[in-house]
């Protein structure tokens, strides 16, 4: 585990366009460092990649990154606004890139770091409480969306569908949409309204668990109390 530590922290500094091409062209084999200006380049050639293996296309989660932008030096945080700017207006060039952007309220309104100090980028986003985000936008924003219940159940059904496509030797075992339905809906009554994890990500993580329980053929399946409690334990440790 400590050598594969290294080298992820290793190519993150190549991914970051720190170091030098000799050291990686010996370790990795690469021959270009990424840097301002081929960045996008090497994107759209990862994403190709990616979808002549055999995958649809490939989704990049940047979390967290205001916490980055709060400590950083005028002239970064004006360079970091810019890149961000120059992806967001050049997403429809990625085919097969799909990039989530997550991040705080504090993003949007911060004064000092957010992007209300970047007129372009901030008209471009746009706040969460202007318009509920509609689908097909290049830039939309997942928490302003209103859920009702039946959403839920529709994720839940096609979690399962997933599921036995990984695993088809099993679709027998699966519970049948009557009864998965029922099921998210005593998680709707458990989960608290104001608790500080995500419905959607205890949703995510019980239904995995009841399929999991339902392909290793437990008919006495835990509680969907039981098995919430459970869930909600790893999340919190998480």
């Amino acid at each position: 585990p400590t050598v594969l530590e290294l080298q992820r922290a290793e190519i993150l500094e190549w991914f970051s366009g720190e170091g030098t091409i000799g050291s990686y062209r010996k370790r990795f084999g690469v021959n270009k460092m990424v840097a301002r200006d081929n960045a996008r380049l090497m994107l759209q050639s990862l994403a190709a990649f990616v979808r002549l293996a055999g995958y649809r296309g490939l989704v990049i989660l940047f979390d967290e990154a205001e916490q980055a932008y709060s400590v950083m030096r005028k002239s970064s945080l004006r360079n970091a606004h810019n890149n961000l700017l120059s992806l967001i207006n050049n997403i429809e060039n990625l085919n097969g890139m799909f990039m989530v952007y997550a991040t705080t309220p504090d993003f949007y309104v911060d004064q000092k770091h957010g992007i209300v100090v970047y007129g372009a980028l901030s008209g471009r986003i746009g706040k969460p409480e202007d318009r509920p985000p509609r689908a097909l936008d290049t830039v939309w924003n997942f928490d302003a969306l209103e859920t009702s219940d039946e959403s839920y159940r529709l994720v839940a059904r096609k979690i399962r569908d997933i599921y036995v496509t990984a695993n088809p030797d099993v679709e027998g075992d699966m519970p049948a949409d009557e009864r998965l339905d029922a099921f998210v809906d005593e998680l709707i009554e458990l989960h608290p309204t104001l608790a500080s994890v995500r419905f959607w990500r205890v949703l995510v993580s019980t239904c995995v668990r009841r399929f999991d329980d339902c392909a290793e053929g437990d008919m006495a399946e835990a509680s969907t109390a039981a098995l919430y409690d459970s869930v909600m334990d790893r999340l919190r440790d998480a």
